[in-house]
């Protein structure tokens, strides 16, 4: 009995430790992945195929070989003392990991980030829950908390072209899946993607090449 009350008293101080670590406003982001987590695709191959979801929208339709050129990294990683950035761009938007090293916040500046297309054009960028009538709205920042990790996206704002598009849904793709991909080929975009770390703003200036396009069936 006197180990069973043992026992129940050291789960229950652990429970309270958890619980104490969580906090508060709808911004903060706890150890949990949020929702864009489940929805991204798995860690892209050695070649750099687009995987998951992504790929079961393309169907059997054209694919793509990305490789992140700037600025250097490895395998599409940033790794440095405060935080670890990994990118991996498919036909609808650059997904990101943000991995926390320290014990201050980290702030994600959405309202900072631009998106430049193959085309040299620059557009605001956008992540997961912003909606077609919220488009052109102020976007919040969204803080990682020391040690925690946050997956998601960002995609140009032009991609929005249903009135009912939310949570990645009603989105355009970045790069078609007919014949016309083979004109992508070589093409590059850049992404300012942009982070407050320990009160100072930090902008990592990426870019992206499409290292080759793939049939369909390949």
């Amino acid at each position: 009995m006197i180990a069973t009350r043992r026992r129940a008293a050291s789960w229950l101080a652990a429970l309270t430790l958890v619980l104490a670590g969580c906090g508060g406003g709808s911004h903060e982001v706890a150890s949990t992945p949020p929702p864009a987590a489940t929805a991204a695709p798995q860690a892209p191959d050695t070649t750099g195929v687009v995987t998951g979801r992504a790929a079961e929208q393309i169907g059997t339709g054209y694919k793509y070989r990305f490789r992140m050129i700037a600025p250097g990294n490895d395998n599409n990683a940033i790794t440095e003392r405060e935080v670890y950035l990994w990118f991996w761009p498919d036909t609808s938007r650059v997904w990101f990991r943000l991995e926390n090293r320290i014990g201050t916040p980290i702030k994600i500046l959405w309202n900072d980030m631009t998106f430049t297309d193959t085309d040299g054009r620059s557009f605001k960028t956008i992540h997961e829950g912003v909606t077609f009538d919220r488009r052109y709205q102020p976007q919040d920042f969204t803080q990682v908390y020391g040690l925690q990790r946050y997956n998601g996206w960002i995609a140009p704002v032009d991609i929005l072209e249903d009135p009912s598009a939310a949570q990645g849904e009603g989105m355009r793709p970045l790069f078609p899946t007919d014949n016309s991909a083979v004109g992508y080929l070589n093409k590059s975009f850049r992404v300012d993607f942009v982070l407050e770390i320990e009160g100072q703003t930090r902008t990592y200036q990426l870019a992206f090449k499409v290292d080759s396009v793939l049939p369909p069936g390949s």
